[in-house]
C-alpha cells in the first residue's frame, strides 16, 4: 500500500510538469519540462528550469535531442548543481 502511494505521488508531480531530471550512470541525463539552454560549452551546459537554474559539468558534453519539453544530454558527467529558486 505505502509503495502504491509513492508511486501515485510520483505520477501526480510528473504530469503537473515538474522538471524531472533522470541520470543514467555517468555518461547521460534525460531533462523534461525545462526552459531552455543557457550556455552550451563541452565543459558545461546550464538550463534554465522554473526554480532556478541546472549546471551540468563534465568533458565531452553535448546535446543529444532538444525540444520544448525534453532534454538528452550525454558525455562524462561530473556534477550537477541547481541554484536559485
Amino acid at each position: 500500500m505505502e509503495h502504491d502511494s509513492f508511486l501515485r505521488k510520483i505520477t501526480e508531480q510528473v504530469s503537473a510538469q515538474q522538471p524531472l531530471v533522470e541520470i543514467t550512470g555517468r555518461n547521460r541525463i534525460l531533462i523534461e519540462h525545462h526552459q531552455g539552454i543557457c550556455c552550451c560549452s563541452e565543459q558545461e551546459i546550464t538550463i534554465k528550469m522554473p526554480y532556478g537554474r541546472l549546471r551540468i559539468t563534465g568533458e565531452a558534453l553535448s546535446v543529444l535531442i532538444a525540444t520544448s519539453e525534453q532534454l538528452l544530454i550525454a558525455g562524462t558527467v561530473i556534477a550537477l548543481m541547481l541554484s536559485g529558486g
